[in-house]
């Protein structure tokens, strides 16, 4: 049992639950706002936590008007205030508090977790045992999935705002995948109305932004009512759209509102059957629970947006590892006679077979030049369609090295300057020809320091491909052989940067010059970090090739 560090009134999180919705005998195709249902009890009064002034502050007349920037929509913060601080810095040192009591596990890289979404002075500390085990890992995209909490309609629901906003920030919204969810699943439609009064999903938002790098993307589903087959498509449609270098995340609370032993029991069931993948025995234990056990309102209230996950880990042999749980009655002072549970878990890619050192820092079978020629062909036809109409090629190479698991990088110059450049570093399964695809997309579209690019640029846009080996740990920074290696530098095991090895050739610095740059310009730490013992640097080589040079 993990026990909450704060003292206060119960969490519970008063939402439509999943008992609720299956009663209803209609399923209604426009959105109805329940906004009373979706209220955390918690911060009503007299329970509001100290660092909560929203009832000294302005409310906003209309709850669906959206900050506008650079003429595209923001959704403004809704559980800001409520659920977490609406303050910065008062979320900041909360957050701190919460990942100091959740240390590091042995896990691989982390590809789906559940976590509550109470009250983070509730449900925070067993979401930060889960969130916790993302430090040192990067994603280029978050899915975040869950049930609809203060709205009713069919299928699920996407948000076509351009970004969401909380007090660290604003997150982009990734509409080139939500856009691909519609197109695939007719039931996936844009329903902003649906998210922007739903704490469900942005009560995870804070903790990612965090614990991972900035420059992940979001795409948030809401589901509504559903069916088997709804539920089935949507496990299809993110099947065929999650890579490697994406993370979901899925928002549910467990019981809601039995007595203390009785949440106990159910629960811990309840996360059993999740962590055997038994979809039908969950949802028969849902069923009875409801039925049988006082105060029993529903076993998960995010039950549809499990069932999903489920059939996705069936389908990509994601591996589970330990969970955590606890409930509002475990907060010192808790009603225990009516609770809320918390579980939270993780899964992580499967295990491999471990890089050999002579593997480590070097380079496998290089790629002959068909392969290289094929690569090329590959990411300019990919750039080609994608930029003129949105879609995403696939490919059958045949060739063994090309289905590899391995890192890469993807390079745009225009006129002889760079025009974007993306990568992934560390091999996450996808196959080489993946990769590459997707890092060309990311290179032309998603680089920050870029203006998307469009397809009239693509005659003046020379490409070129680095192909990564596996990065290993260097004592000495004096070791490093520039030209020949790539660099990350890490701090206390936080990724800070990451220089290809053809950059000291680009550029004629010396080592002392290649490391300054990339502690200061690349990690924003002081230029002589690569001295500090906190900090580690991995070296990896590059087969590099491009167009200009085939």
């Amino acid at each position: 049992m993990l026990g909450l560090p704060v003292a206060g009134r119960a969490g519970s999180d008063r939402s439509i639950s999943a008992s609720m919705m299956r009663k209803k005998s209609v399923i209604l195709p426009v959105v109805v706002l329940l906004l009373a249902a979706c209220s955390s009890q918690q911060f009503g009064q007299p329970g509001r936590p100290a660092w909560d002034n929203s009832a000294d502050q302005d409310q906003p007349k209309e709850i669906f008007d959206m900050a506008k920037t650079n003429g595209q929509s923001v959704r403004p913060p809704f559980a800001a205030g409520t659920f977490y601080p609406a303050d910065k810095e008062s979320l900041d040192a909360l957050l701190d508090k919460l990942f100091s009591a959740a240390p590091p596990l042995a896990a691989k890289r982390a590809r789906a977790l559940i976590v509550p979404h109470a009250g983070y002075e509730y449900s925070g500390a067993v979401a930060a045992r889960v969130f916790g085990q993302l430090r040192g890992q990067s994603y280029r995209r978050v899915f975040l999935l869950g049930s609809a909490h203060a709205a009713y309609f069919s299928g699920a629901a996407l948000d076509d705002s351009s970004a969401w906003k909380t007090p660290f920030g604003q997150v982009n919204i990734d509409q080139i995948a939500s856009a691909e969810l519609n197109r695939q699943d007719k039931e996936v439609v844009f329903l902003r109305s649906a998210q922007a009064a739903d704490h469900v999903l942005e009560n995870q938002l804070p903790f990612l932004q965090k614990i991972l790098d900035p420059t992940f993307q979001l795409v948030p589903i809401l589901i509504g009512q559903t069916d088997e087959k709804t539920i089935g498509r949507l496990a299809d449609t993110l099947d065929a759209l999650l890579t490697g270098d994406d993370l979901l995340v899925v928002s549910s609370d467990l019981s809601h509102y039995p007595a203390y032993e009785d949440a106990n029991q159910v629960d811990q069931r309840t996360l059993a059957l999740i962590a055997a993948l038994d979809e039908e025995g969950l949802l028969a234990h849902a069923a009875a629970s409801e039925e049988k056990i006082a105060q029993e309102e529903t076993a998960a209230c995010g039950l549809a947006a499990i069932q999903v996950l489920i059939r996705l880990i069936q389908k990509k042999g994601w591996q589970s590892g330990k969970y955590f749980y606890a409930n509002s009655g475990d907060i010192a002072g808790g009603d225990r006679g009516r609770v809320v549970g918390y579980g939270a878990m993780l899964w992580a890619e499967p295990e491999k077979a471990d890089y050999t050192e002579a593997e480590k820092g070097q380079p496998r079978a290089e790629l002959n030049d068909e392969e290289k020629n094929y690569l090329l062909a590959l990411a300019r036809q990919t750039l080609e369609k994608y930029l003129a109409s949105g879609e995403v090629m696939e490919f059958a190479p045949e060739r063994a090295k090309l289905k590899e698991p391995r890192g890469a990088f993807v390079t745009l110059h225009e006129d002889g300057r760079l025009r974007g450049c993306i990568g992934q570093i560390i091999p996450t399964g996808a196959p080489l020809w993946q990769v590459v695809r997707d890092m060309a997309i990311a290179a032309a579209t998603e680089d920050n320091r870029f203006e998307p690019a469009d397809v009239g640029e693509l005659k003046k846009i020379d490409l070129e491909i680095s192909v990564l080996s596996v990065p290993q740990a260097i004592a000495d920074w004096r070791g490093i052989e520039l030209g020949r290696h790539g660099v990350i530098v890490k701090k206390n095991g936080w990724p800070g940067g990451v220089f290809l090895p053809q950059v000291a050739q680009e550029t004629g610095w010396t080592r002392e010059e290649f490391l300054g740059e990339l502690c200061e310009q690349k990690a924003g730490w002081p230029r002589d970090c690569y001295r500090d013992k906190n900090v580690t640097l991995e070296v990896f080589t590059a087969q590099v090739f491009g167009e200009k040079n085939q």
